[in-house]
């Protein structure tokens, strides 16, 4: 799984905690407002209690249920705080698993810079050494091509002074064997 994907699956985890935690604080506040207006109602009851005294067949049932409305209350608040603690663990753990997969992609990203920047300057490197290797290449077919046009040069001339020399060579013999044939 890429960081990038990880990251955000992470994100969405630990956004889902936030909402739970938020939920549960909200539980947690409100179980203590309730076990607030339980104590204020016993201790209400408990002074009407004392106060009037001719009731005591009632208030005595009424005690003990409160007691054990108080109780599940309690008991509830400290369920509800300890899942606000382990929600707060749990989020504390995601945030520096977070905070270290946005360092990994950091990392990461400046090694693909580098990477491409090295790659970059070799392709640049590679396209100098291409070019200069085509100008050498040109450079000889040029020197080559002067030289055969240096050499074709000569041999025209060459076979220009040959010419004049077979020329004036047929030229003398003709007029050779005419005069042998005058002569005789």
């Amino acid at each position: 799984m890429s960081p990038k994907l990880r990251l955000n699956l992470l994100n969405e985890e630990l956004e889902e905690l936030n909402m739970k935690c938020r939920k549960i604080e909200e539980e947690f506040e409100t179980a203590e407002k309730e076990l607030l207006n339980s104590k204020k109602e016993v201790s209400i009851k408990f002074l009407n209690f004392q106060e009037i005294g001719t009731d005591t067949s009632r208030d005595d049932t009424d005690l003990p249920a409160l007691r054990n409305d108080l109780s599940e209350k309690a008991t509830d608040v400290k369920y509800l705080t300890e899942e606000l603690q382990q929600a707060k663990e749990v989020i504390h753990k995601l945030n520096l698993e977070n905070r270290d997969l946005k360092e990994a992609v950091r990392k990461l990203k400046r090694q693909t810079e580098v990477g491409n920047a090295l790659l970059k300057e070799e392709m640049k490197l590679y396209h100098q050494l291409e070019m200069e290797k085509i100008r050498r290449e040109i450079d000889a077919i040029r020197d080559e091509l002067r030289d055969e046009k240096t050499l074709q040069a000569k041999n025209n001339r060459a076979l220009e002074l040959l010419r004049k020399n077979f020329a004036s060579a047929v030229t003398s013999s003709s007029t050779l064997d005419s005069f042998t044939e005058d002569v005789f």
